[in-house]
C-alpha cells in the first residue's frame, strides 16, 4: 500500500494511539519494546520462510498434531490459556 494511502486506512488511528502510548514511556523502555517488536517480526518472517521452503515439515507437524488429538491426548483450550501470565 502506498504511504499516502496508509493515512486513510483504519489502522492509522491505531498507529496514532500506539505512538502516543510509546511517547509516555522512557526512552529505554521504548527502545526495549521496539527491539522486542523487531525481533518478533524477524522470527515470524523466518518461520514463514521455513514453512514456504519446507511444506513437508508443516504437513508432518499437522499430521502429528492430528494423531495426538485422535488418540485423545489433547485438551480443549479455555479462556485461561489465552490470559497473559504475570510471571512472563
Amino acid at each position: 500500500m502506498p504511504v499516502w494511502r496508509w493515512y486513510d486506512s483504519p489502522m492509522a488511528d491505531q498507529v496514532t494511539k500506539l505512538v502516543e502510548r510509546l511517547n509516555e514511556l522512557s526512552p529505554a523502555e521504548r527502545e526495549r519494546l521496539v527491539e522486542n517488536f523487531l525481533v518478533q517480526m524477524e522470527s515470524d518472517d523466518e518461520f514463514d520462510r521455513l514453512v514456504a521452503s519446507r511444506p513437508d515439515v508443516l504437513r508432518a507437524m499437522a499430521d502429528s498434531a492430528l494423531a495426538e488429538h485422535r488418540a485423545g491426548l489433547t485438551e480443549p483450550l479455555t479462556d485461561a490459556d489465552f490470559a497473559l501470565d504475570a510471571d512472563s
